[in-house]
């Protein structure tokens, strides 16, 4: 097997876009599902801690902060290459993606404030109070989860037939949508 120009074919190619919605729905919904689920889980097994954290963020500080670097990553990754079928599919999911990787690099409030001792079993990470950071993260944070619910409200419930001829299936899937987005709001 040689070297051959259609193996140097270097030219762009517009395959790097997620064009499927659907994959990107269920990429999406599947992590942002389970992501609770599995901090939940995963602290408890590493650490034996069973209390709820304040928020989804806290896990950052946590023995289980791979899990939330890697999960809101991969959705952020995901959200920015998405391109749909409209701009404004491409701009809310970028909008998404890039509030997802701000809120990873500006961390919320540290685990101290809610649980003063210094030895927490389960910490791994203290950080000095800033309310310039979290106030960020805050913003980020909600700035994610909005786009997330106008993706889920109205993008992934489009559709070029009448509201009377969709399927079974497409009516579930836009119930669906629809709680979620709702949920999230």
């Amino acid at each position: 097997m040689g070297i051959t120009k259609k193996n140097l074919d270097l030219t762009y190619h517009d395959d790097s876009w997620i064009k499927n919605g659907y994959t990107l729905r269920r990429i999406i919904g599947v992590l942002g599902m389970s992501l609770p689920v599995l901090l939940y889980l995963f602290l408890w097994l590493f650490s034996g801690h069973t209390k709820v954290l304040p928020s989804i963020s806290h896990y950052y500080f946590t023995r289980v902060d791979g899990i939330v670097i890697i999960g809101v990553g991969v959705m952020a990754m995901f959200l920015i290459i998405y391109k749909g079928k409209a701009p404004i599919d491409f701009w809310i999911s970028l909008v998404a993606g890039v509030s997802a990787i701000l809120l990873l690099i500006f961390p919320t409030s540290s685990l101290i404030s809610s649980y003063p001792d210094a030895n927490i079993p389960f910490s791994n990470t203290v950080l000095a109070a800033n309310s310039l950071r979290e106030k960020f993260h805050f913003i980020c944070a909600g700035i994610f989860l909005v786009s997330l619910a106008y993706m889920s409200l109205f993008i992934f419930t489009k559709t070029n037939k009448p509201k009377g001829q969709l399927g079974r299936m497409k009516n579930l899937r836009n119930k669906i949508y629809t709680t979620c987005g709702l949920l999230m709001i």
